[in-house]
């Protein structure tokens, strides 16, 4: 695991008052620590998928194809949610199709559209890997916060998010 050090940073941003007296020192350093915790918590999260020979958006793409109750989706409807290119989710697609975890179709309606959904052999992967996942992801968080501090964390970070939806 990244362990993370923030000191450094923190002292560089603070040099900047003497260059920039009215630089907003504490809010720079706010996004700088959210940068190093994100990074921290993505890269555990890859560190994690690495022995099931995945990647960050392979899992979350079969996380969606497995959660949804519709059973196919456009690869169009796949990268919207997933927030990703419908390039990226063409590559996604197809990387998943060569290892069988996803199976395309053509659509019976539109013959020109391509469904996609997930396979046996993609359900089965997800079941039985996922409440490992979802054990690191627990332990991760209860570690470190209580159920007030977890959902103040909740709150804020979705006050930051709304706030950037909005702007």
């Amino acid at each position: 695991m990244v362990k993370p050090s923030f000191s450094l940073t923190e002292q560089a941003i603070e040099k900047l008052v003497t260059c920039v007296p009215d630089a907003p020192v504490e809010q720079i350093k706010l996004i700088r620590l959210l940068h190093a915790v994100g990074y921290v918590l993505e890269h555990g999260f890859c560190q994690s998928l690495k022995p099931l020979n995945l990647n960050q958006s392979e899992w979350l793409t079969l996380l969606f194809l497995f959660s949804e109750d519709k059973k196919h989706f456009a690869p169009s409807e796949l990268a919207k949610s997933l927030n990703c290119s419908r390039t990226n989710a063409t590559r996604l697609i197809e990387a998943l199709r060569k290892r069988d975890f996803i199976t395309c179709a053509v659509n019976a309606v539109d013959r020109r559209k391509i469904q996609v959904s997930l396979s046996a052999t993609g359900h089965a992967f997800v079941e039985k890997h996922l409440p490992d996942q979802f054990a690191n992801v627990k332990k991760q968080f209860d570690d470190m916060f209580n159920a007030e501090e977890k959902e103040q964390l909740r709150v804020l970070n979705m006050k930051m998010l709304h706030y950037f939806e909005r702007n």
